[in-house]
């Protein structure tokens, strides 16, 4: 029996409703099935997953203390000059993107970080003084 033949209605599908339509379903469920397979076979192409794009990975690196690119987030933050679609970025966005742009893992715990920073005794911008100290020097070999 060719599988066409096999999809027909079975003679007591009439006498009741309630599995005429049920089979009507399985039926036509096969038929979709076997559609399916047959392209799948003639083109396989459309059934290979998509990769991912490649993320590409920001030449840059941070050296100095992960404490360090906080400070400076924290006051990108605090000025609200970085912004996302219109309106000032949440800090965890910030810290996520400038972890990515200079290779540090980002810390879904940023906010404790950013706690302690704020919550320093003395000091609490030590390498934004720093840089404000040493970061402006005029370089003896660059000419004007």
């Amino acid at each position: 029996m060719r599988l066409s033949e096999s999809l027909k209605k079975p003679s007591g599908a009439k006498k009741n409703p309630a599995l005429n339509s049920y089979l009507k379903q399985a039926c036509r469920k096969t038929r979709l099935f076997i559609n399916k397979n047959d392209l799948r076979l003639t083109s396989p192409e459309l059934f290979t997953p998509l990769q991912p794009p490649a993320v590409i990975k920001s030449p840059l690196h941070w050296d100095a203390n992960k404490a360090d690119l906080y400070e400076l987030l924290i006051a990108f933050d605090s000025l609200g000059i970085i912004t996302e679609d219109g309106v000032k970025a949440p800090f965890t966005h910030l810290v996520r993107e400038f972890s990515r742009a200079v290779n540090i893992p980002f810390d879904p715990e940023c906010h404790n970080e950013r706690k302690r920073i704020l919550n320093r005794s003395t000091r609490k911008t030590v390498f934004i003084d720093r840089l404000k100290r040493d970061g402006f020097k005029i370089d003896e070999n660059f000419s004007y």
